[in-house]
């Protein structure tokens, strides 16, 4: 019966140690989890910061280019432009006369 008793307290030291190693992995698995989470919210937060900086420049370019004017407005621009100045000059010369 001691035999019995003995080898039982042996199987459960046994059992003991390898619960111990598997809890040790374990708390090495959560440790380094943490570590990647913690990693890959940095990134996180340094991708969406580029995120915001990209878009903003899309929303200056998207501004800018529709503000720029098409060779065909530039056209009529131009023309009512020197339609102007050619009746303010006649203006002027019928004022001198």
């Amino acid at each position: 019966m001691a035999f019995d008793i003995e080898r039982a307290i042996e199987r459960l030291r046994g059992k003991a140690a390898m619960i111990a190693k598997r809890y040790q992995l374990a708390i090495e698995q959560r440790d380094a989890a943490r570590s990647e989470v913690s990693r890959l919210k940095e990134e996180l937060s340094i991708k969406d910061r580029e995120i915001r900086e990209l878009s903003l420049k899309v929303e200056y370019l998207s501004v800018v280019t529709s503000a720029r004017p098409s060779v065909e407005e530039m056209k009529r621009s131009r023309a009512m432009l020197s339609e102007l100045v050619r009746e303010i000059d006649h203006c002027i010369s019928d004022l001198q006369s």
